[in-house]
């Protein structure tokens, strides 16, 4: 009956909102580009003519083009004195949840979470970020909100979701895995509802008992390991929340394709990682964010609050070790779908903590890319990618910073931001 009501309220906006759409469908369209990074991790080239049909990139020229030699009816668009790069991606959001709220505010009616979720994928797309991953919300909310993106009613980045968090019976999660068999049945369940990745929780949050650096794994080996090859079969990969040490050493032993967080990873976690080549996603912002955001002091006692501190001062550095250390990073912020500046920050720390300008960026785009098996369709401005290409006044190579600024977006081919401004169809929302 939920799930119903959810997908109600979906229809019903999208046809308030005409079935908003970018202001031009694909067609041909002749970008000249003053700095291009078609390659994040090498250097950008200059002066190039990228040329975007039907949605993909066709074709990337040296110099500047006519676009009436490419094609009579191509839409040109003017970037030469900006820096252009493909689309960003955040590998670790919660679009259903209002992260500044306290804890035990966050987890909203499935109506009101969809509506907070449909506002914030918009915020995110026109912040330039045209891919994300959805690290446990609601299945209600996640699929039906990622399904009516594809489809072009609502604009934001497209959603891989993983759907609701599986854990032991009252663990970081909704419960589902205590034992091999149970951790199969959930694991198998979650794919047949729609997910297009599995996430477990291997301990507990920051601020519980069991996310400390020495508590005890919330899964066991073969608990861990049953989801994974059932994910296998099925063709989906395992992202896992763990925190502590032997959380996040058994979820790598086991084969999962990233832990989020990694909060207290050590040298045997950074040989793991290399060995396996699973994905960390530190989400180093929630420092920031538990600084500038106060309620979070809310419905927390002492004890936890401190937990939560330690845990934030340590993770300032682990983007940093990782990378020297080389371990494979994705961008990951543990953002919801407040408006917030938190998505830009998670690259400046991570230049922060040790990791070069270049290095930072090619972990939120093509990395991230590698992470979801999408390498040969995002992540890069090549020809045959799909076109999802950003601009940006600066050179955010030599500043970091500069990613706030993001001027234009195109997603798919279609044009979302323009000279910094959202372009959208009449109807708007």
């Amino acid at each position: 009956m939920i799930k119903n009501t959810v997908l109600i309220i979906a229809i019903f906006l999208s046809f308030l909102s005409g079935g908003v759409q970018a202001s031009e469908t694909p067609g041909v369209t002749v970008i000249h580009a003053g700095m291009v990074l078609d390659t994040p991790g090498e250097k950008p080239t200059k002066k190039q003519t990228i040329i975007v049909r039907d949605g993909v990139i066709e074709s990337v020229w040296e110099g500047y083009v006519s676009h009436t030699s490419i094609d009579e009816n191509a839409k040109f668009i003017d970037l030469s004195n900006s820096f252009v790069m493909p689309g960003l991606m955040d590998m670790h959001v919660h679009l259903s949840m209002n992260l500044t709220l306290p804890k035990y505010q966050r987890v909203l009616p499935p109506a009101e979470s969809l509506m907070g979720a449909i506002r914030g994928a918009r915020h995110l797309l026109l912040s330039g970020f045209t891919t994300v991953r959805g690290a446990g919300d609601p299945a209600e909310v996640i699929f039906p909100l990622r399904d009516a993106i594809n489809r072009g009613e609502f604009p934001g980045p497209r959603i891989f979701a993983s759907g609701p968090i599986i854990s032991r019976e009252g663990g970081h999660g909704y419960g589902g895995c205590d034992g091999v068999e149970s951790c199969r049945k959930t694991t198998r369940k979650r794919i047949s509802d729609g997910a297009d990745w599995i996430k477990i929780a291997t301990s507990g949050s920051a601020s519980d008992e069991t996310g400390s650096a020495d508590s005890a794994s919330d899964m066991f080996y073969d608990e861990v390991r049953s989801v994974v090859e059932t994910g296998q079969k099925l063709k989906t990969d395992v992202l896992v929340h763990a925190t502590s040490t032997e959380g996040i050493n058994i979820a790598l032993q086991a084969g999962a394709r990233s832990i989020d967080h990694s909060s207290y990873a050590d040298k045997t976690s950074f040989a793991l990682f290399r060995k396996k080549g699973a994905y960390m996603v530190p989400t180093t912002y929630v420092v920031d964010f538990l600084e500038n955001n106060p309620t979070i002091r809310e419905g927390l006692g002492d004890e936890q609050y401190e937990r939560l501190s330690s845990v934030m001062r340590d993770i300032r550095k682990l983007p940093g070790l990782a990378w020297k250390a080389g371990v494979k990073l994705a961008i990951g912020t543990d953002a919801g779908h407040e408006l917030s500046a938190r998505h830009y920050r998670e690259f400046v720390l991570y230049v922060e903590s040790g990791v070069p300008a270049g290095e930072a960026i090619k972990a939120g785009t093509v990395n991230a890319a590698e992470l979801l098996r999408q390498e040969n369709s995002l992540g890069y401005l090549r020809p045959g990618y799909i076109a999802d290409i950003i601009a940006i006044d600066g050179n955010p190579l030599e500043d970091i910073t500069q990613l706030k600024h993001v001027s234009f977006v195109m997603k798919d081919g279609k044009v979302f931001k323009l000279n910094g401004e959202e372009v959208l169809t009449e109807a708007g929302f």
